[in-house]
């Protein structure tokens, strides 16, 4: 199971993959800096400020261009794991007839997902820690600009570190559940591509539905899972919200594994793509 988990890995975690990503998330810290700096409005902002409105996602109701530049955040991680939910590739046939079972090969893929989720959710937030360090003050408080504008947030009564950590730990766990859902999507419609983008279609129009106008519920609107500030503030429950949201994404996740499962022992592999 290990050799199966590291060799589905290696798929993704290679060396010219990793330097892409950077340069991308270094891309969009300095988006996010100047996006900030204009929301500002001249007002002081700390490091913390930056992060939450980097690393937290987006609010119902928010601009065109932060809804856009969140899309942006999630997409790179969506074209990674294109290539996880084969069925029919070589490679896959490969490890499949090594593993000896459906249920080794199916759950290697899904713990490496986690793996590259987590290292790409982490990895995300030290480039935009490290660009925020540059620009913004490092002491432990927020700015007014959390203070003024996310007044639900503030009201949580928590460090902005702990604030921070609960934002990274809904958009690993959000990005988990979003990408084992396009991977159980993938494994119905065998890879096909033209599903695949049909897909992608109707998860923007949700989500823009949704940021927009606000009419859906939040758990058909799958960009949405990994953003903390709109459960904040939307949700008025505070920490409860988030706890709902986190167990709902947790929770989606494996049931997206189990479905996948259950797929993949009634589908042949010596069809072809679609």
């Amino acid at each position: 199971m290990k050799l199966l988990i590291y060799l589905n890995t290696l798929t993704i975690l290679r060396l010219r993959t990793v330097l892409t990503t950077s340069i991308y998330f270094i891309s969009l810290s300095i988006l996010h800096l100047i996006m900030i700096l204009q929301y500002s409005a001249s007002r002081y902002i700390s490091i913390w400020d930056y992060l939450l409105l980097s690393v937290g996602g987006v609010l119902v109701n928010d601009t065109v261009i932060r809804l856009l530049v969140w899309i942006g955040v999630l997409l790179p991680v969506l074209i990674y794991l294109y290539c996880l939910p084969s069925v029919n590739g070589a490679y896959d046939i490969v490890l499949l007839t090594r593993s000896g079972s459906r249920f080794r090969w199916w759950t290697a893929k899904y713990m490496a997902i986690m793996i590259i989720i987590s290292i790409y959710g982490v990895w995300y937030g030290i480039i935009h820690f490290i660009t925020g360090s540059f620009f913004f003050s490092l002491q432990n408080d927020w700015g007014p600009l959390v203070k003024e504008e996310f007044i639900r947030i503030f009201q949580l009564q928590l460090s902005p570190a702990s604030i921070i950590g609960l934002a990274m730990l809904l958009f690993v766990s959000g990005l988990l559940a979003f990408c084992t859902l396009g991977q159980s999507f993938a494994i119905f419609f065998r890879h096909s591509r033209a599903a695949s983008v049909i897909l992608t279609i109707l998860l923007l129009a949700v989500y823009l539905c949704y940021s927009l106008k606000g009419l859906l519920f939040r758990e058909l609107s799958p960009f949405h899972y990994p953003s903390f500030i709109s459960v904040i503030q939307t949700g008025a429950h505070g920490l409860s919200a988030f706890a709902y949201f986190l167990c709902f994404n947790i929770f989606l996740s494996f049931a997206c594994y189990l479905l996948g499962l259950a797929a993949i022992r009634r589908i042949s592999f010596t069809g072809k793509n679609g």
